[in-house]
């Protein structure tokens, strides 16, 4: 099975920001399987919900129903930002959730020898 988020997925403008966070989301499926409407149930920064949106439309497909919509929760879907610098750490995960992680890094950190 295909992920329907990746790293890939992380938006350019909230890796450089340091944008983390998590989106909850509902989707509205049409009786031929594709996304109709994707809600966002919490208030992430809206660039990441954003991104769940076109992703989720884009990606996501049911099984045909015919003559149904469908509404159906999504996982949570986290976004988390590298730790560039030496002893930090990553975002804890959110259980259950579906991890995009950026492995952007803007420089390297200035404690780390060069080789």
């Amino acid at each position: 099975m295909r992920r329907i988020v990746t790293s890939d997925d992380y938006p350019a403008r909230a890796t450089r920001e340091k944008v983390e966070g998590v989106v909850d989301a509902e989707a509205i499926f049409s009786p031929d399987g594709r996304v109709l409407q994707v809600i966002v149930a919490n208030a992430p920064p809206p660039v990441l919900a954003d991104e769940v949106r076109k992703t989720v439309t884009r990606r996501l497909r049911l099984r045909p129903a015919p003559d149904r919509y469908v509404r159906a929760r999504l996982a949570p879907i986290q976004f988390r930002v590298a730790a560039c610098a030496v002893g930090t750490e990553r975002t804890a995960a959110v259980e259950g959730a579906l991890l995009v992680d950026s492995s952007f890094c803007p420089s390297p950190p200035p404690d780390l020898p060069i080789p």
